[in-house]
């Protein structure tokens, strides 16, 4: 198995986690929000299947332009207002990640340990690779704590 399809296995997987997760919520519960001001696990799961589309960029231009994010922000909240369901956002994941592992096949393998300054710091075109199965474990946990706060402890 290569770096690359590795790293395409784990957010599919991950990906999929976060969906198989929300899908046990109660369809009543899914835009609960903790303390009224946390984000729901629908708001979770969309975020999730709109990731893969953040690093597309950044791979095809091996660059990273901060300019861009107020078009970026737009097209996010625009492409998750029909997301509302679980399986909208599993749909719209890996229709997202088909274009994400298109720009990570591109990307010469030998320029992977390559580094890139972003305003989070500095990474390596591997770590970029990796974010969307960074970002998806990690609201991972957040869907699974909701289910708690609400009194499912079942997970």
């Amino acid at each position: 198995m290569t770096a690359k399809e590795f790293i395409h296995s784990q957010c599919v997987r991950a990906g999929d986690s976060v969906f198989d997760a929300a899908a046990k919520i109660p369809i009543e519960k899914l835009s609960w929000k903790p303390l009224d001001e946390g984000r729901s696990a629908l708001e979770l799961a969309q975020e999730c299947a709109y990731c893969p589309l953040w690093c597309v960029d950044t791979l095809n231009t091996r660059a990273f332009d901060m300019s861009k994010m107020e078009e970026f922000s737009k097209h996010y909240a625009e492409s998750i207002k029909d997301w509302n369901t679980v399986e909208a956002c599993r749909a719209a994941f890996h229709k997202n990640l088909s274009i994400f592992s298109e720009a990570m096949s591109a990307f010469p393998d030998p320029d992977m340990d390559q580094t890139i300054d972003l305003p989070w710091g500095n990474f390596t075109f591997a770590g970029i690779m990796f974010v969307p199965a960074w970002n998806c474990y990690y609201h991972l946990g957040q869907v699974n704590y909701i289910q708690t706060l609400y009194g499912d402890k079942s997970m």
